[in-house]
């Protein structure tokens, strides 16, 4: 038996493969290690679990080991209907971390569930049920209703989605993050729509319509679909880990300056305490001085005394210092009789340290 395999042969199985390991490696660390929108990644998880069932199964029907004979058609392993629902709460939850869950919302998950139930359905009933359904439903008019089905779906959740990351207002930082991030996705998740529908259904369905001629007996079309379904999972995957990850750093260096928050009142006394430090004891002249040996000198804690100085001056402790170090330096180089100082003695002076 000869094997034959064509280089579009190996570029779609070996994307497919790829994008079925990213889906893998991201739900995993969506679902375990990323906290900020820990909700939301429970509803995307649900989407790649979808995608990579679905791109497995692409793979295997494009190598031929499913859908060759009634054994293998008609397996409960197709979950497309899911991909608009699941996209939709996502993104609900990430914009709408504190929504509730409510009872009618299962009314979106209906049909994802018939979905894989009348295909468990035929599988149990074995190859007499398969065939008359191939014969008496399929063929007279359900044929292409899944992918018809499935792009439609996936077009009307993600306008439903955009609309979510529209009408929110005003948006905190943090949705404001999210929803620059969803963009992305969406334009990602409604051009697959369009693939759907167009490769999959209306160009293959019109052609073969007015030709008898079927697109998916051309090797490279048969895979094309596939190919893009490939790049546009490992795309979705690599923009959701980074993004976590960003959130996470958001929120955790947020929540860092909560804890050194303090109150209007202390704000003001530390800034007037700092101001006269600076300006009437010239406490910057000292090149060794520090950020803890300011914060002994005033009796504040260190992480309050940068808290106020990032909050009040817009720098960090170096900076601030540095800057009234420049402009004593200004002074003295345009003071008389100090023509004959060098540039290093007078930023000796003024407290630089080299």
């Amino acid at each position: 038996m000869q094997l034959s395999v064509t280089l579009v042969d190996v570029v779609v199985i070996s994307l497919a493969g790829a994008a079925i390991l990213a889906g893998c490696i991201s739900s995993w660390f969506l679902w375990t290690r990323y906290k900020t929108f820990h909700r939301a990644n429970q509803f995307f998880v649900l989407l790649l679990s979808a995608l990579v069932i679905f791109e497995l199964s692409e793979a295997l029907h494009y190598s031929g080991v499913l859908g060759g004979t009634l054994r293998t058609a008609y397996l409960p392993i197709d979950f497309t209907w899911l991909y608009g629902p699941a996209l939709y709460f996502s993104v609900r939850r990430m914009i709408n971390p504190n929504e509730q869950w409510q009872p009618k919302n299962w009314w979106h998950f209906v049909m994802p569930l018939l979905q894989p139930a009348y295909l468990l359905a035929l599988t149990v009933g074995g190859a007499t049920v398969k065939l008359w359904f191939w014969l008496n439903i399929d063929q007279p008019g359900f044929l292409g209703f899944d992918d018809y089905y499935t792009a439609f779906s996936m077009l009307l959740y993600g306008w439903l989605a955009w609309r979510v990351t529209q009408n929110t207002s005003p948006k905190t930082k943090t949705q404001k993050l999210a929803e620059r991030w969803l963009n992305e996705i969406l334009i990602v998740f409604v051009a697959c729509g369009v693939v759907v529908l167009l490769l999959d259904n209306l160009i293959p369905d019109l052609i073969e319509m007015w030709t008898g001629f079927s697109l998916f007996e051309v090797g490279w079309y048969k895979g094309l679909s596939s190919m893009i379904y490939s790049l546009a999972i490992s795309i979705m995957c690599f923009r959701a880990i980074i993004f976590n990850q960003v959130a996470d750093h958001y929120t955790e260096k947020n929540a860092r300056k909560e804890d050194y928050a303090i109150d209007g009142a202390q704000m003001a006394a530390h800034v007037s305490q700092l101001t006269t430090y600076l300006e009437q004891d010239k406490a910057y002249l000292d090149p060794k001085l520090t950020l803890q040996s300011t914060a002994d000198a005033l009796d504040i804690p260190a992480r309050h005394l940068s808290y106020v100085i990032n909050e009040k001056f817009d720098q960090n402790f170096s900076e601030l210092v540095n800057a009234y170090r420049v402009a004593a330096a200004c002074e003295i180089l345009t003071a008389s009789g100090n023509s004959y100082k060098s540039v290093l003695d007078i930023g000796l002076e003024a407290g630089f340290s080299s």
